[in-house]
């Protein structure tokens, strides 16, 4: 019995508690989850998905949402986010997830510096759904997929 809890715990779900407002008001302070580690055995995350991540620099797992894929280009400019395959070719996100009128603050750069982000094929962009609150990839940059521990299940996450 005792093994049977170890590989569920370890290699297929877990559970969680939010820590911190960055993912509100999808997911808010002490709500608690499960993270699916086996989410993506056989297929890969998608935009939109609630993940849980390793942030390196900080040394700790934090919850973000996926807004760019490998191999895209992210671009933040008068307060929204735009996606696609490069520069000359983006459209503005849409976020359904987000209160009305929310505006992506540039972090990191000098003000009327238009960042742009470049994702490999192995790396992902993610942001908070609190964007004020968010440490996320405007500041840790890309994250890479081996980072990627699971998809955040029991929530309204899409």
């Amino acid at each position: 019995m005792a093994a049977a809890f170890f590989v569920i715990r370890f290699f297929i779900v877990a559970p969680g508690r939010v820590n911190g407002p960055s993912m509100e008001p999808t997911l808010r302070d002490e709500n608690l989850f499960f993270v699916s580690k086996l989410a993506y055995a056989f297929s890969e995350p998608t935009r939109g998905d609630i993940i849980q991540i390793v942030d390196i620099q900080n040394n700790r797992l934090i919850i973000k949402r996926i807004i760019g894929l490998p191999g895209e280009t992210i671009t933040i400019r008068r307060g929204q986010v735009f996606v696609g395959p490069d520069e000359d070719h983006q459209e503005a996100l849409e976020e359904p997830y987000l209160a009305p009128y929310t505006f992506t603050k540039v972090l990191g750069t000098a003000d009327r510096v238009v960042p742009v982000y470049r994702l490999n094929q192995n790396q992902y962009f993610v942001l908070g759904d609190n964007r004020g609150e968010s440490i996320d990839s405007r500041y840790l940059g890309p994250i890479y997929r081996p980072f990627i521990v699971g998809k955040i299940l029991g929530q309204d996450t899409k």
